[in-house]
């Protein structure tokens, strides 16, 4: 993801800025895939992600990190409490949703459907 990102806006990103800063651990915090940044967490965080894939997702956090301004929105939806604050600001909104058309494009096939029956002539 981070790549592709990188490739569009023109950023570098390098695969060999696998450090893990404060900086870095602060948004893995925001992330909350940290509780408090212990190397206890960390230690879990390798032995599950294990290499070469932990240092390819440290590369795209400290690139998320470097570049906030500009892909900063990327991760939001992994971001918990972004993502409850967007659920709650879309229950709050009237606008209908993906479901809302499905559904009445059933009743509407449903309703056309029971129109041609009660149309039938009796035999």
């Amino acid at each position: 993801m981070m790549n592709a990102i990188a490739l569009k806006k023109k950023l570098k990103i390098t695969t060999v800025n696998c450090e893990l800063t404060e900086q870095t651990i602060e948004r893995l915090k925001q992330l909350d895939v940290f509780d408090i940044g212990s190397i206890e967490e960390q230690k879990i965080l390798l032995s599950v992600l294990k290499n070469p894939l932990y240092s390819e997702f440290l590369s795209a956090i400290n690139f998320n990190v470097k570049y906030k301004k500009d892909v900063g929105h990327v991760l939001d939806k992994l971001d918990s409490s972004k993502r409850k604050a967007l659920q709650k600001k879309a229950e709050k909104s009237n606008n209908p949703r993906t479901i809302d058309f499905f559904l009445w494009s059933r009743w509407l096939k449903f309703r056309l459907w029971v129109g041609r029956l009660s149309n039938r002539p009796c035999k």
